[in-house]
């Protein structure tokens, strides 16, 4: 049994230590963000800009948060680079290594062409700002919209790369019989975009953009993405309903025998 207790947070029955959690958590939203904003940078739709400004704020902002939970839970973040220095290709954490820095790069890429016109239009304002956008905007040039769609691409391809290896490697995890399980990985996906439209609206209410259009979009993702949640979990359940082992059993189980795990059920049932 592993005896190592963590210093600035209580030792948890039934999860992964809030590192771990926060990471999984943030990198879902971040690619789910990145999808909700695609329709308008990379196919074009103008009716989905006022979404797609929200939607990238959300998608930068976590994209930048996610990798520094990561290197915490590593509990000594510089020992990051034994990750290109032995790499491990039947790995998902080595795989992840590879996958999540070109994925950070690509999304500040694509936030810089998308965010590049504002920043040109600031130029000539006095002051502070209008020195960091002249900065930040790297000369007056035109952004060709082409690069933009292109970029784009490459994000969302990433994205999937992300999307894969992060409920890979928690699925193979036969300690938590629970996550064992190839319905995770979707589940995981789909929860993200929950997560990731609640955001927007949060956003499109604070900024007092107050988009209807947006609104009316993010309530759609909402209403399909929970109908699909709720469509994985009685998949995943009537898979394993009968049998002796597997992730269904062990949930049953814990359920049984373990108040935690009974409380959390409770409380996810009255969530659902």
């Amino acid at each position: 049994m592993n005896s190592t207790i963590e210093l600035l947070a209580p030792r948890y029955d039934i999860a992964w230590y809030p590192w771990a959690v926060q990471y999984f958590f943030m990198i879902a939203v971040s690619y789910a963000s990145l999808w909700l904003a695609a329709p308008a940078l990379v196919l074009g739709k103008k009716t989905w800009l006022p979404t797609a400004r929200l939607a990238l704020i959300a998608c930068v902002s976590t994209t930048l948060v996610a990798p520094v939970a990561l290197l915490a839970d590593l509990h000594q973040p510089l020992r990051f680079w034994h990750f290109y220095a032995y790499a491990n290709s039947h790995s998902w954490m080595s795989i992840g290594s590879v996958v999540l820095p070109l994925y950070l790069v690509s999304v500040l890429g694509l936030a810089w062409l998308a965010w590049r016109p504002a920043l040109q239009a600031q130029r000539s304002t006095p002051g502070l700002s209008g020195m960091i956008a002249t900065w930040l905007s790297l000369g007056s040039g035109i952004t060709p919209r082409a690069l933009v769609a292109v970029v784009g691409l490459a994000a969302l391809g990433l994205s999937s790369g992300i999307m894969l290896y992060t409920g890979a490697e928690l699925a193979i995890v036969k300690a938590r019989p629970l996550w064992n399980t190839v319905w995770l990985p979707p589940m995981l996906a789909t929860t993200g975009f929950i997560a990731a439209s609640g955001l927007v609206l949060v956003l499109n209410r604070v900024s007092r953009l107050c988009s209807q259009t947006a609104i009316r979009q993010m309530l759609y993702v909402l209403l399909v993405t929970c109908a699909l949640a709720g469509l994985i979990a009685i998949s995943w359940f009537l898979d394993g309903v009968n049998a002796h082992v597997g992730s269904v059993a062990a949930a049953l189980e814990s359920v049984s025998h373990s108040d935690s795990w009974r409380n959390t059920a409770l409380w996810e049932g009255l969530l659902a």
